[in-house]
């Protein structure tokens, strides 16, 4: 969807609000981590790191390795 979206933006009016709709939920989900109630870049990293994951998986295929990164991503949060 969001390769789609980059290639025809026009067909994804609200796209970026996909994305800014987390901010509350994943600021509120990694209270401990983020720099207080208007941070917006940590719930940023988390969706990039996510994204990117995903994007990862579909286009290798590998489950084990972007399985584990996630893991290694969450070991990561809880520091």
């Amino acid at each position: 969807m969001h390769a789609d979206g980059l290639a025809h933006p026009e067909n994804y009016p609200d796209q970026a609000e996909a994305i800014t709709d987390w901010f509350n939920t994943l600021g509120a989900t990694f209270r401990g981590i983020t720099t207080g109630p208007d941070d917006t870049v940590t719930p940023t990293l988390v969706m990039a790191v996510i994204r990117g994951l995903l994007f990862d998986l579909t286009t290798t295929s590998d489950r084990r390795r972007t399985d584990r990164a996630l893991d290694r991503f969450c070991e990561l949060l809880r520091q």
